[in-house]
This record gives C-alpha cells, sequence and structure tokens, in this order.
C-alpha cells in the first residue's frame, strides 16, 4: 500500500465526504462511529431533522452490513461475536443535501430479492410507504428473519430522492451491493 494518501484526502474533501469507513464492523463500533457522525453534522450546521434523519439512515445502513454482509469472520464459535466487512460514506452534495452510502458484498441468490424490494419501494409515494411500514410492523417474521423489512422502507420514508442502487459482480460469484440515501431539502 502506497502511504501517500494526501491525494486521496484531497479528493474526498473536495467531494464534501463527511466520514468513509471500509473494513470490519461489530455491534460495539457502531456507537463511536455513531459519535462521529454526530459531530461531523454539527458541523456542518445541519439543521436538527435533517441531522437525525442522517444519524438514522446511517444507523440502519450500519445494521444493514451487519445483518446481511457476506463477508464476515468469527472471532469465536458463536453469531454474536461475527465482524461483517463493509463500507459507510456520509457526505454532502453540491445542493446541501446529505447522503449516506453502504455498500458490502452479497450472495448472488440475494439480488434479484434485494432489487425486486428496492425496486416495489421504488414506485411507493409517502402515503404507501408509511402504510407498508405500519404493515410490515405488525407482521409476523419468519423464523430465522433478522427483520421485517422494515430498514429499507424507513430510507424511503425518509429520503429526498428515490434510494440508488447497484449490484456490481466481485470475486468468487459474490456482488458488491451499493445503497444511496439523500436527505435534506
Amino acid at each position: 500500500m502506497d502511504i501517500a494518501m494526501y491525494k486521496l484526502y484531497q479528493d474526498l474533501k473536495a467531494k464534501n465526504i463527511l466520514l468513509t469507513y471500509c473494513g470490519a464492523i461489530a455491534q460495539e463500533s457502531i456507537e463511536g462511529i455513531g459519535d462521529t457522525v454526530r459531530k461531523s453534522l454539527a458541523a456542518e450546521e445541519a439543521e436538527t431533522s435533517t441531522a437525525l434523519t442522517v444519524f438514522s439512515i446511517f444507523i440502519e445502513q450500519v445494521q444493514n452490513i451487519l445483518n446481511y454482509s457476506a463477508e464476515k469472520l468469527a472471532v469465536r464459535q458463536d453469531d454474536e461475536n461475527e465482524l461483517r466487512f463493509g463500507m459507510v460514506i456520509v457526505g454532502r452534495e453540491n445542493s446541501g443535501k446529505f447522503f449516506v452510502c453502504c455498500g458490502n458484498k452479497i450472495f448472488s441468490q440475494d439480488v434479484p430479492m434485494i432489487e425486486s424490494r428496492l425496486d416495489e419501494l421504488k414506485k411507493l409515494d409517502k402515503e404507501e410507504l408509511k402504510a407498508l411500514y405500519k404493515k410490515q410492523r405488525r407482521s409476523v417474521q419468519e423464523p430465522g428473519s433478522k427483520g421485517a423489512g422494515l430498514g429499507l422502507i424507513e430510507m424511503a420514508r425518509r429520503a429526498a430522492e428515490p434510494i440508488a442502487y447497484s449490484f456490481e459482480p466481485a470475486e468468487d460469484g459474490w456482488f458488491f451491493f451499493s445503497i444511496k440515501v439523500v436527505v435534506g431539502r
């Protein structure tokens, strides 16, 4: 690795990146990174409601990495102590809106289900998303499920623009799933 990182630093600053993290994520690390996000938003003088929304979406995206990243390392023999790998970026668009992006490897067989889910959410307006959220909260979760799909619905509800996403082929038949949520007026 070339340790001359100034060019990367300049590029990130020029693109208004407030925080970028790439690597292993554990449940315990969310609190510290989340605190950094809060402080960065305060330094950017984000409106309180916008800052809360950005923070909420950040937490949701990191939770998705923890729950669904196919790239993991078991620290001990139980699932509770797994490290999951991914990346998360918080920044500000030239328009002044904030964005939260995350990405992680997923299994190829999961691509159609995720893509279908996101495409369906894009078709719904705010009221329909609210109704779907309430319906999903009341539904019974399937055994082994890590949620009722509420995270994606909640991000779509809070987004200022339709959620952007991509699936890029990665090694060993995996795909790298990226998602971007824009927040603000």
